[in-house]
């Protein structure tokens, strides 16, 4: 027969497993209750740009293995907010 082996999570797992599952229905339900949409056109856009790229993987060069394109994408968002705050320009208040 086969040789499979079936574990056995403890209480303690379970309950934990149960309660983040819990709160995240719940904070889920709560902001789809909540939901204002002023860019149905964009969310969609940026929907179905996730969508296609979740699935797409790509090999970079000096790590092993895959990694996907849609967490290269939001690196790469995060970094460019972090560059624009840094080197925002400020205005400059001149007073006569």
């Amino acid at each position: 027969m086969g040789g499979s082996s079936v574990q056995v999570m403890s209480k303690r797992a379970t309950l934990f497993i149960g309660v983040t599952a819990a709160i995240g229905v719940s904070v889920f339900a709560y902001a789809l209750a909540h939901w204002q949409s002023t860019g149905l056109e964009r969310f969609a856009c940026y929907l179905i740009i996730a969508v296609l790229s979740s699935g797409l993987k790509i090999q970079l060069p000096g790590i092993d293995g895959t990694m996907s394109v849609n967490f290269l994408r939001r690196s790469c968002n995060v970094s460019g907010r972090r560059a624009r705050r840094l080197f925002r320009p400020r205005s400059c208040s001149t007073s006569s």
